[in-house]
């Protein structure tokens, strides 16, 4: 049986001795693991017979390609609950200091968000604010960004992966994959985002395309979402399902979609125009949040949300924000957009395949770099380069610049290709110009790989999988047949 091998993991580790103490299960043959993918890889593969694991596991990697599966084929032997007081500590920023706060969209429709650590994030929003300038910046991170988990020793994993370890092990990772400290979080689930919505009368937004999507419940049908292009109100359901929608209909593994609004094809789709969805939702609410007028309205809209909604912020300094925003808003005759600039950040990257992983993305280094500078700027840790002249022609169209968007690396990161059934020398010249070790074994006839139908001096087989990062091995062993 699969246990986590941390200490500090919660129901991976600690709860899972406790579960082996209480149901008396000391005959288990216990194995120690680095993280849950490396878990459910082996249960599937059925090299472990069972796994310890976070009760709401289904929500956790039910949206993930290799474990789509994962309710239908697990079934629950024992388990194990126990309250645990939260270790989170409160923010400090006062309202005057420029500040952080992570916005997580929790994939779960489960209430009380507070039962469990663990999560699935559907969306990481890191936002600066300065309430100096009245600056703002957002970047929407991709949850299959590649980057180095720091509660799995910094191995490398899709940036969701330290979500299924709790809410420390996500800051911790994204604060050192940016280099940016984060001074308050909020976790927000399905039902707390419609209920949120709803509460401020719904949001103005300009849709940028036509879409479907299934509700909050994860339900089609009658129960389907539907959303035109253009600028409208929308209700909560609505606004989820823009922060969801990533698919077109036509796209493999669309099923439902397809069929409720096949021509719903229009305009760009994926993780990152759902990023930039998510951040028109956000700007939309914050924008109805100056017509909340009094203090007893705002207790009644965080009584609203309180159970899908997890933060380390108190009671009082929510209410100390609110006042603070309340009056910059409520200032101002126009919206949120004209009242506080809000600059919206984009962090390029490059897809790769990558072994036991699937599809993740790679982030370029000079577009994260340019982003963290943008970043430390609004928040008044360095200066603002100066701003150089230039001059202007009204019959010359001005391209708006989005900092990060464009911004590729000189080197790209790969994978190690698949050998088998091809040639020795595909595999010496590979590794000669990656500069990796190669070791040669040869075998003939008599060996189990040895296939008769393929030629003499060809791969069958490599002891370092198809899709592995270049620069995450060193040395390679292949096996080659030999004819006589």
């Amino acid at each position: 049986v699969g246990m986590i091998r941390s200490e500090d993991d919660i129901a991976g580790n600690q709860l899972a001795k406790e579960l082996i103490k209480k149901e008396k299960l000391n005959k288990l043959e216990i194995i120690y693991y680095d993280d849950y993918y490396e878990l459910l890889n082996d249960l599937n593969s059925k090299t472990l017979t069972g796994i310890f694991i976070p009760g709401n596991y289904e929500s956790l990697f039910i949206e993930d390609d290799l474990y789509s599966s994962i309710s239908n084929n697990t079934v629950v032997y024992k388990s194990i609950t126990k309250t645990i007081k939260k270790t989170s500590e409160s923010g400090n920023k006062s309202t005057s200091e420029p500040f952080t706060i992570l916005l997580l969209g929790i994939d779960s429709t489960v209430g009380d968000l507070r039962k469990n650590d663990a999560f699935r994030g559907d969306s990481i929003m890191l936002i600066t604010f300065n309430p100096k300038t009245l600056s703002s910046t957002f970047l929407s991170i991709p949850r299959d960004t590649y980057v180095p988990i720091t509660c799995r020793k910094n191995r490398e994993m899709k940036i969701n992966a330290s979500a299924v370890s709790g809410t420390k092990c996500m800051i911790d990772t994204i604060t050192n994959f940016t280099g940016i400290e984060i001074d308050y979080f909020v976790k927000l689930n399905f039902t707390g985002l419609v209920d949120l919505v709803n509460a401020v009368g719904g949001v103005d937004i300009d849709v940028p395309y036509s879409f479907c999507e299934q509700n909050s419940k994860r339900k089609w049908g009658k129960d389907t979402v539907f959303v035109k292009e253009g600028l409208q109100r929308l209700d909560g359901e609505q606004a989820l399902a823009l922060s969801r929608n990533r698919h077109f209909p036509n796209d493999p593994g669309a099923g439902e979609m397809r069929l409720q609004c096949p021509t719903y094809n229009k305009g760009p789709r994926n993780d990152f125009i759902r990023g930039q969805n998510q951040q028109l939702v956000v700007q939309g609410i914050i924008d109805k949040a100056k017509n909340i007028r009094s203090v007893d309205a705002f207790y009644k809209l965080l009584n609203t949300i309180s159970d899908n909604m997890d933060t380390n912020m108190e009671t009082e300094q929510i209410l100390s924000f609110y006042e603070v925003g309340r009056n910059l808003l409520f200032n101002s005759k126009q919206g949120v957009k004209d009242s506080i600039t809000m600059e919206r950040l984009y962090l390029q990257t490059s897809n790769l395949m990558i072994h036991n992983v699937g599809s993740a993305e790679i982030y370029q280094k000079r577009s994260l770099e340019a982003i963290v500078k943008e970043m430390k700027i609004n928040l008044g840790l360095i200066k603002a380069d100066p701003v150089k002249t230039f001059s202007y022609d009204a019959n010359v169209e001005v391209e708006l610049v989005v900092i990060g968007k464009g911004l590729f690396d000189s080197t790209k990161r790969s994978t190690v290709p698949k050998f088998i059934n091809q040639a020795k020398s595909v595999a010496l010249n590979w590794a000669t110009s990656n500069g990796k070790t190669i070791k040669v074994t040869e075998v003939g006839s008599d060996h189990p790989l040895y296939n008769e139908e393929l030629d003499n001096n060809v791969v069958v087989g490599q002891s370092v999988p198809a899709g592995t990062v270049t620069d995450q091995m060193s040395s390679i062993e292949i096996t080659v047949q030999i004819k006589k």
